[in-house]
C-alpha cells in the first residue's frame, strides 16, 4: 500500500481543532469523513434577546438540495426544543442560514444541522441577555490575514470557557493575492490565498470565504462561540469610498459598483448576519450591514457606552514578529504567549479577551466604535469602554 506523505503541520491543523473543545463540541476533520458536505463547518451569530441566526455551506455541486436543522438545550440533543429545513442551492452559493426566534433571553442552545446521512459538527450559541448583567465574557478579533499565519487565536477562543460571544471588528477576510500583502509569509508557510489572485469578482470571494471557513481553528472557534461580525475594507477592498477604493482599478478590474456588490453578497451568503430587509438597499456598505440593526453597534439610539467596567483584560496572543515564529502551536498551547505563536504584528489575527464585565446599571448597551488608525502602514482598529455617569 502506498503511504500517502503527512507534515506536521498537516497532523497538527487536524488535531488542533477537535482535541481540546469542550465536551459535545469537538470538530471532526472533514479529511477523515469521505463526502461529508460540511467541510466549512457550523457557526451562529447576530444575536438578538430572543432569537439568533444559524449557518453552514453544503458542500456540492446539487442544483437543489435540502437541509435539516435541530436545536437543542443540550449537546446530546436529547430534548430537541426546535427544528426545521430549508432548501439552498448555487444561487446562495449552498449556504444554509436560519433565523431561530422563540428563544430565551441569555441562555445557552445547541445546535446541528443534517444533509442525507451526514451530521453537521454541533455547535453552541447564546442569545442576548435583557436587564441587569453581572458579567460579560467577550473575544474581540480584528483583522484576520490567511496567509500572515495560523489562526492560534480563533483557537484560543474557542476553548476559552469565559468567552460568551465573539465580536469581530472587520477585516475578517483580505482580497489580496500571493504577489500581495502577506504573500511573501504566506509562501514560507505554505498558506497562501486561494484563489490565488486578487479577489474580485463574485467567484473569487464565494472561494475565499470558503478558505477561511475551511481553516480548522477558524471552524473551531465558530462552533463554539456566537459572532458578532463588523464591517470593514478588506471585505471588498482596500480603503473604499462611494466612487471607487484604493486597491481597485477600473481599467483592469471593471466596475467598482459591481465588485462592491458582489463581496456584498458574498459576505452575507457567508456570515452568520440576519438578511438586509426588504426596504434596504443591499448594495451599500453601510445601510445593510449588522451594526445598523436596533439595540446594536451604530445605532444611533443606543446609549453609545459600556455600562459598566472591565475587571479583566487580557491578551490572548501575542508574539515576535520574526517570520520563524509564525507557525501553528501544538495542540493545548494556542493561547500562550512566546515564541512559536502565529499572533503579533504580523499575525493572522490579532484578538483580545474583554474577559468578564461588571455592569452596573439595569441595562446594557454596546459601543464598539471602529477607529482605523495606521500601524505600520496596516489599518487597525480599536474598542472604547466607558463608563456611563
Amino acid at each position: 500500500m502506498k503511504r500517502l506523505p503527512l507534515t506536521r503541520r498537516q497532523m497538527l491543523s487536524g488535531l488542533s481543532a477537535s482535541l481540546l473543545l469542550p465536551v459535545g463540541l469537538r470538530v471532526p476533520s472533514v479529511s477523515g469523513s469521505p463526502g461529508n458536505p460540511f467541510q466549512h463547518g457550523v457557526a451562529s451569530g447576530d444575536p438578538e434577546q430572543s432569537s439568533t441566526v444559524l449557518w453552514t455551506r453544503l458542500t456540492t455541486t446539487a442544483k437543489s438540495v435540502e437541509c435539516g436543522w435541530e436545536v437543542a438545550q443540550t449537546p446530546q440533543f436529547d430534548n430537541i426544543l426546535q427544528r426545521g429545513s430549508l432548501a439552498t442551492g448555487p444561487q446562495r452559493d449552498h449556504t444554509i442560514k436560519v433565523v431561530v426566534a422563540g428563544l430565551t433571553p441569555g441562555a445557552t442552545y445547541y445546535y446541528r444541522f443534517r444533509a442525507g446521512q451526514h451530521t453537521s459538527p454541533t455547535g453552541r450559541t447564546r442569545t442576548l441577555a435583557d436587564g441587569t448583567l453581572e458579567s460579560l465574557g467577550l473575544a474581540v478579533a480584528s483583522c484576520s490575514n490567511f496567509p500572515f499565519g495560523y489562526f492560534n487565536a480563533y483557537e484560543a477562543i474557542a476553548r476559552d470557557e469565559s468567552v460568551e460571544f465573539v465580536l469581530h471588528l472587520g477585516d475578517y477576510l483580505y482580497e489580496y493575492g500571493p504577489d500581495g500583502y502577506g504573500g511573501g509569509i504566506g509562501a514560507q508557510l505554505g498558506r497562501q490565498h486561494n484563489p490565488p489572485r486578487e479577489m474580485v469578482s463574485l467567484a473569487d470571494y464565494r472561494q475565499r470565504h470558503a478558505q477561511y471557513k475551511a481553516d480548522p481553528q477558524s471552524r473551531a472557534m465558530h462552533a463554539a462561540h456566537p459572532l458578532i461580525p463588523l464591517w470593514d475594507d478588506h471585505e471588498s477592498t482596500n480603503n473604499p469610498w462611494l466612487g471607487g477604493a484604493e486597491n481597485h482599478q477600473p481599467a483592469a478590474e471593471g466596475s467598482w459598483q459591481t465588485r462592491r456588490s458582489v463581496s456584498l453578497q458574498a459576505w452575507y451568503e457567508w456570515m452568520p448576519v440576519r438578511e438586509p430587509a426588504s426596504d434596504e438597499d443591499p448594495r451599500g456598505l453601510l445601510a445593510s450591514l449588522p451594526l445598523r440593526r436596533p439595540g446594536l453597534a451604530g445605532d444611533p439610539r443606543n446609549t453609545a457606552h459600556w455600562t459598566g467596567t472591565t475587571d479583566r483584560i487580557r491578551h490572548i496572543n501575542t508574539a515576535g514578529n520574526d517570520a520563524s515564529e509564525r507557525r501553528k502551536l501544538p495542540p493545548g498551547r494556542g493561547g500562550r504567549t512566546g515564541p512559536g505563536n502565529a499572533f503579533g504584528r504580523h499575525a493572522g489575527i490579532r484578538s483580545r479577551s474583554l474577559g468578564r464585565v461588571g455592569i452596573s446599571e439595569t441595562t446594557v448597551a454596546f459601543d464598539w466604535q471602529s477607529n482605523p488608525h495606521r500601524e505600520n502602514g496596516r489599518t487597525t482598529a480599536r474598542c472604547s469602554r466607558h463608563r456611563l455617569p
